[in-house]
């Protein structure tokens, strides 16, 4: 494999949760059209215009709660293929509308992707099971629009989520599904597990490893959810590093002196949550 060269500084020190993720997928070869105004989101009423009420949602965004502040960050879109001069801006208010305008669509193409950064209290936990529900209360926001994406920031931990979207069976029902929440959980910002940095090596990455090419932003998207968070890869690769560790071993029998033998360094924690 070529040398890895991603880091997290941005989001050391308390920094801007904005700017750190954009320059987050910056290194991810993806480039963010920025919101143009970055003021925290009024999340709890976000959630109610659209009539989702959940005890522990309120719990987690009221003003004890665990999140200390939520931002719209930007949008992902076919222009973030490519590092280009401009990528326009966005509004929130303008992806609102397009959840509404896109309400006839069952199973659209997606043309964008938003992306909201939370900031949870580091004296607090942050649970799989919190990160899943908020991920997919965003996503149920814009039911009818385009998928989500949320970062979390937990002191010096990083989780990226994603949610996947499916057609509601009952045709009475518009919009979008929200079902799986795929993670990328417990990032360290300091210093990333080797299985972290690896994932996110395959995301930097690709136009050159997609089974098929990455030319529009929905194809980015099903890239991500069939080829960098489906189970079944992340279970091939961890089966492939054993069988790869266990050759090596087996081999270091035959040498004098005897190499010191480690096991492989596992994939950090990375999980789908139903």
């Amino acid at each position: 494999m070529e040398e890895i060269n991603i880091n997290l500084d941005s989001f050391k020190n308390h920094s801007n949760l904005i700017k750190a993720s954009v320059e987050f997928f910056e290194q991810l070869n993806i480039y963010v059209t920025p919101v143009t105004e970055q003021i925290p989101v009024p999340v709890l009423e976000l959630f109610e215009s659209q009539s989702i009420q959940n005890q522990r949602l309120t719990d987690f965004f009221k003003v004890d709660g665990k999140s200390l502040n939520t931002f719209f960050v930007g949008t992902l879109n076919d222009r973030s293929l490519y590092q280009l001069d401009e990528h326009g801006q966005a509004t929130l208010a303008d992806e609102m509308q397009n959840a509404k305008d896109s309400s006839s669509q069952i199973a659209p193409i997606y043309t964008s992707m938003m992306i909201f950064a939370v900031e949870v209290d580091p004296f607090k936990s942050l649970s799989k099971n919190e990160i899943s529900i908020v991920c997919r209360a965003f996503n149920r926001v814009f039911a009818n629009g385009n998928p989500v994406v949320v970062l979390f920031r937990h002191g010096d931990k990083l989780t990226f989520s994603l949610c996947e979207r499916t057609p509601y069976r009952r045709t009475t029902f518009q919009g979008q599904k929200a079902g799986k929440v795929s993670m990328l959980r417990n990032i360290s910002i300091h210093k990333p597990h080797s299985g972290h940095i690896r994932i996110l090596w395959k995301i930097q990455k690709y136009k050159e490893r997609s089974k098929n090419k990455v030319i529009s932003f929905n194809d980015l998207y099903l890239y991500w959810l069939n080829e960098v968070f489906a189970v079944n890869v992340l279970t091939d690769d961890f089966y492939r590093e054993i069988s790869e560790w266990y050759e090596w071993v087996t081999d270091c029998e035959s040498k004098t002196p005897k190499p010191i033998i480690q096991f492989p360094d596992m994939l950090g924690d990375t999980s789908i949550d139903e």
